[in-house]
C-alpha cells in the first residue's frame, strides 16, 4: 500500500491550482460583472489559505481557525455566485450598502435600515447602491431590498448547510473564547491538522464547483489536475477527528 502523504503538503499546491484556473477564466469586471463576484471570493480563498500555511510554518497557530472560518464564508459566497449569480449580487449589494452605512452613520442598526435610507447623509450611499445595482443588472425591487444576509443565509442558498454545521461551526468554536477552545488548551490538543484539512477541503470544493461550472471553458489538462487533486486529498493522511460526508463535492465530481 502506498504511503499516505501528510495533509500539510497539500494546501499550497491547491492554492496554485485555484489561481491557475482563475487566470485561465480571466473574468473581467466590466465584461462579466456578476461572475466577477465569484472570482473575488475565489481569490480570497486562495490568499487566506496561503496565509494559514505561512502562519503554521512559523508556529503561529492561534489565528489559523479564525482565518479558516473566513475561508468558509468566502466559499459559501463563491458557490452561491456559481449557482445563482443574480441572488449572489443582490446579497453582495446589501453587504456593500450596510458596510458603507456603518462607516458613515455611527450607531446604525440593521433594523432601522428603512429609516436610515431617508436621512440626508445616506444620499452618497444611495448613489453607490444604484450604480452597482445597475451594473449587476438587478431589478429595482432587488436594489431596494432591506434584507441583509447572514453567513447561514449564504450557506443555505448555496446548499452547503452541512459544511456550515460541521466545518464552519467547529472552526467558530476554536475562533472564539468558547468551552471548546478552553478545553483544547487544557488537554493540549492542537488544531493544526484539523485546520489544514478543513482549508484544503475548502480549496478543493471551490476548484470542483468552478470546474463544474466552466468545464467547457477550461483546457482538459487543467480539469485533469483538479481531478488528480481530489484523489490526492482523499488519500492523504488527515487527523482522526476530520470528517467528510460521503456526498462531498470532491467525490461527486470524480463520479461525473
Amino acid at each position: 500500500m502506498a504511503e499516505r502523504i501528510p495533509i500539510e503538503d497539500l494546501p499550497l499546491e491547491n492554492v496554485h491550482l485555484l489561481r491557475a484556473v482563475l487566470e485561465e477564466l480571466n473574468i473581467e469586471p466590466a465584461e462579466r460583472p456578476q461572475e466577477f463576484v465569484m472570482s473575488i471570493h475565489a481569490k480570497l480563498v486562495a490568499d487566506l489559505a496561503e496565509e494559514i500555511v505561512l502562519l503554521e510554518s512559523q508556529n503561529h497557530r492561534a489565528a489559523s481557525p479564525v482565518i479558516a472560518r473566513a475561508i468558509y464564508e468566502s466559499l459559501f459566497k463563491l458557490v452561491l455566485a456559481l449557482k445563482n449569480p443574480e441572488l449572489s449580487t443582490e446579497y453582495t449589494l446589501r453587504e456593500v450598502e450596510w458596510s458603507k452605512i456603518q462607516e458613515e452613520i455611527k450607531g446604525a442598526r440593521q433594523r432601522d435600515l428603512k429609516e436610515i435610507r431617508k436621512r440626508p447623509e445616506y444620499a452618497p450611499i444611495a448613489k453607490l447602491v444604484s450604480r452597482l445595482g445597475q451594473r449587476w443588472k438587478l431589478a429595482s425591487k432587488q436594489i431596494a431590498s432591506d434584507y441583509i444576509p447572514s453567513t447561514y443565509a449564504y450557506a443555505r442558498d448555496a446548499e452547503m448547510v452541512p459544511l456550515y454545521q460541521r466545518q464552519y461551526a467547529e472552526l467558530s468554536g476554536f475562533a472564539h473564547a468558547s468551552a471548546r477552545t478552553f478545553l483544547s488548551r487544557i488537554v493540549g490538543r492542537t488544531t493544526t491538522g484539523l485546520v489544514l484539512a478543513y482549508v484544503t477541503f475548502a480549496i478543493i470544493t471551490a476548484l470542483n464547483r468552478i470546474a463544474e461550472k466552466y468545464r467547457t471553458s477550461l483546457p482538459p489538462d487543467r480539469l485533469l489536475k483538479v481531478q488528480q487533486s481530489n484523489r490526492l486529498f482523499q488519500s492523504c493522511s488527515k487527523p482522526a477527528y476530520f470528517h467528510t460526508r460521503p456526498t462531498s463535492p470532491a467525490k461527486k465530481f470524480q463520479k461525473n
